[in-house]
């Protein structure tokens, strides 16, 4: 009796762990509050550490805005910030400002009074890389800014996948969920360089990118938010120099989870950088354009010009193909009408399926960032493919090869 009495009571026990992990997986996020847009309606391009002394200048501000950019995010004083403004609205550029002073509500109050109807000033950036420590005081100050200031955003940066001591959280999944439903954020923001250079010179792509945008992408979904991305345009630690296949990957994978926003990591050497150990920045310590700014312009143009595709897009599914799938991901297994075939001959493709305004959209990424891949599709109806400058392509060849980490775009027929 007493081993059948410990048998049910093990059995039941089992069920009320069932029960509760499951009500706890089903613990609803907060309704999120407005998210405010690109005040012009455009994809946002937000360059980070643009501008500080002494490039606080009409000029430097013109090859901003002729980089692609539509947004920056300086780190100044209040001064500065006045005289950015000014010129921010001559290059119809708008400004979400690092704020300094969490802690100090009074200043917090004064601040968002002072900018609050200002209508280049998008948003308040709070806080970058918060540990969940800093949730609940982050709460506070974003409540403010949303009750205050409704047409602006707040803007908190989380972590990637990194270790839970440093996350302040058992788990990354657990991390992103709290976030939401402590701070209960207008949209989630993260970073993750994915493009490594290993001590051979080679360069890889990190699995903790895909563990992060998974996870990201999936709560942002749950919540019903958008998401934002970084993008890494310049060089430090073991992160390359930039070049046109790795910033265009980022930007391109990103978009293929359904990011609604890119954040450029940094347009100038951040202030901070007494030792210039960021280097390979879009501008140089002289304020002249370097290849990096060539590269993003280019990618910029490319976003710029499919920005109907992507800006409001859904993820109906994404998934990767090749022979090692990074720990997270999914393999790509079926395929939507009217695709029969999509194959790479490589490390392998992202594939996305994208719907927008009524039309549905297959996105591919190479996942290689060194060397072009050889892709093949097979379509039982005529699919058009988008051209990274907008134009159409209405018979695309069924065999093409794809750069190092670029992508192919094609809109399926209604």
């Amino acid at each position: 009796m007493k081993k059948i009495f410990s048998t049910v009571a093990l059995a039941v026990g089992a069920l009320m762990l069932l029960g509760s992990s499951a009500c706890a997986k089903k613990q609803p996020f907060p309704a999120a509050p407005a998210y405010s847009g690109h005040p012009e309606g455009k994809f946002p391009l937000l360059a980070t550490y643009a501008f500080h002394d002494p490039f606080i200048t009409d000029e430097q501000f013109r090859l901003l805005a002729e980089a692609g950019f539509n947004s920056i995010c300086p780190n100044l004083s209040i001064s500065q910030l006045d005289s950015t403004l000014k010129l921010a609205e001559k290059y119809d550029l708008y400004v979400v400002d690092a704020f300094n002073n969490m802690n100090d509500g009074k200043k917090v109050d004064a601040y968002i009074a002072r900018y609050a109807e200002n209508p280049r000033l998008w948003g308040f950036k709070i806080k970058d890389e918060p540990d969940a420590s800093l949730f609940a005081p982050i709460a506070g100050v974003n409540e403010k800014v949303v009750k205050r200031s409704p047409r602006k955003n707040a803007f908190i940066n989380l972590y990637p996948a990194v270790g839970a001591e440093m996350l302040g959280a058992k788990d990354y999944q657990t991390y992103v969920e709290d976030f939401v439903r402590t701070v209960n954020p207008q949209y989630i923001s993260f970073d993750s360089y994915p493009v490594r250079q290993e001590k051979d010179g080679s360069l890889s792509v990190s699995d903790m990118y895909f563990r992060s945008i998974e996870t990201v992408a999936d709560v942002a979904r749950r919540s019903d938010r958008p998401f934002w991305s970084y993008i890494l345009i310049n060089k430090h630690g073991n992160y390359p120099t930039p070049s046109l296949a790795t910033v265009r990957f980022q930007m391109f994978a990103a978009l293929a989870y359904g990011a609604q926003g890119m954040a450029f990591y940094t347009y100038l050497v951040p202030n901070w950088d007494k030792k210039g150990e960021n280097t390979a920045t879009p501008i140089d310590l002289d304020g002249r354009p370097t290849p990096t700014w060539d590269i993003v312009r280019t990618v910029n143009g490319e976003v710029n010009a499919l920005a109907d595709v992507f800006l409001g897009a859904k993820v109906k599914d994404v998934r990767l193909t090749g022979p090692r799938l990074p720990q997270g991901t999914r393999r790509l297994r079926t395929l939507p009408k009217p695709f029969r075939m999509i194959e790479g001959y490589g490390e392998g493709l992202i594939v996305s399926h994208l719907q927008n305004n009524g039309k549905e959209y297959i996105l591919l990424v190479n996942r290689d960032v060194e060397k072009p891949q050889n892709v093949r599709i097979g379509t039982t109806q005529t699919v058009t493919r988008l051209l990274p400058d907008g134009s159409e392509d209405t018979r695309p060849a069924a065999y093409f090869a794809l750069d190092p980490g670029s992508f192919a775009l094609f809109r399926l027929p209604d």
